[in-house]
């Protein structure tokens, strides 16, 4: 299944809300990386990424969301227990010793 990604707001709290469903690779998490980064910019407002339609997800895309969920403003909402339990479990790359996986990194 394809990842979607579609942005919605909350008004009550004045947030920007994008829902991601489907499976989440790699490339669609440095995506959703970018797209949270840029409402941040453009807009000065919080994020919140629902991850609650999320079939599946990899390490190496836990290991954005949790890069993600760092973020001041930005905020992971939705996770399903095995979501949850990826992106807690996950460690930084390069305390892998993996090598750079930042988009377009090649160590």
């Amino acid at each position: 299944m394809a990842v979607r990604i579609s942005q919605a707001e909350d008004h009550e709290s004045g947030s920007v809300i994008l829902r991601v469903e489907g499976t989440l690779t790699l490339e669609y998490a440095h995506l959703l990386e970018g797209m949270s980064h840029e409402v941040r910019g453009r807009l000065g407002r919080n994020v919140i990424v629902d991850l609650a339609g999320v079939a599946f997800l990899d390490e190496a895309s836990a290991a954005v969301l949790r890069r993600l969920k760092q973020q001041p403003g930005i905020a992971l909402a939705g996770c399903q227990l095995y979501t949850r339990q990826m992106i807690e479990a996950t460690v930084e790359p390069e305390k892998k010793g993996w090598p750079n996986q930042t988009r377009g990194g090649t160590g």
